[in-house]
């Protein structure tokens, strides 16, 4: 499960710099953008 792992350590992040910059972890939406070789 790479990809849970990888979505884990990215949300450690989002929540480190929220608190350095004083704003609140909800208030930060996480896209998620795929790319695949369909036209």
């Amino acid at each position: 499960m790479e990809i849970l792992k990888n979505i884990e350590v990215v949300q450690q992040r989002i929540n480190r710099a929220c608190l350095k910059s004083g704003r609140k972890p909800q208030e930060v939406k996480l896209l998620l953008a795929t790319k695949n070789g369909y036209s």
